[in-house]
């Protein structure tokens, strides 16, 4: 089973955007005969390191948007491994995927192969709706991420 841990904020308009595209995912994985856990969380949390230590799960996956300065790096999903040995400690506002591992691996041994997915933003106003780049990378997800599962398990 691949777990899908989503975060953003839907009211901070492209900030959702990740949040769309897991949801894009579980229902495509599922369609495909993968079993999919999604949770959707505003941040990650070191609490959220209980969350991963459910037997059935072989892969994590995280997935969130990333602010894009236009012209300024790829338009497009990116799909990035993430490996608790990437982790430093720092428990303050902003906690990466790459730390929450190493906290689940420290503290329930827990180790998972798992990824990072994110999509460009270029509006985190507040509001909601999503930027006409987030509507074309979400028209267009990449082979890889579609596949993933298959590589993994």
């Amino acid at each position: 089973m691949i777990f899908i841990i989503t975060y953003g904020n839907p009211l901070r308009r492209d900030d959702g955007a990740g949040i769309l595209l897991a949801e894009q995912l579980e229902q495509l994985w599922t369609a495909s005969g993968i079993e999919v856990e999604r949770l959707t969380v505003h941040q990650l949390t070191a609490e959220l390191a209980d969350e991963m230590t459910h037997d059935e799960f072989q892969a994590i996956v995280f997935v969130d948007s990333r602010a894009l300065v236009l012209d300024d790096g790829p338009t497009s999903i990116q799909l990035q491994s993430v490996s608790s040995d990437e982790a430093n400690l720092n428990l303050g506002y902003y906690m990466s995927p790459a730390t929450l591992l190493m906290i689940a691996r420290l503290m329930y041994g827990v180790r998972l192969p798992a990824w990072l997915i994110t999509v460009p933003g270029v509006d985190f106003r507040h509001g909601e709706g999503i930027s006409e780049t987030v509507q074309k990378a979400l028209s267009h997800i990449p082979t890889e991420v579609l596949y993933l599962p298959k590589r993994v398990l």
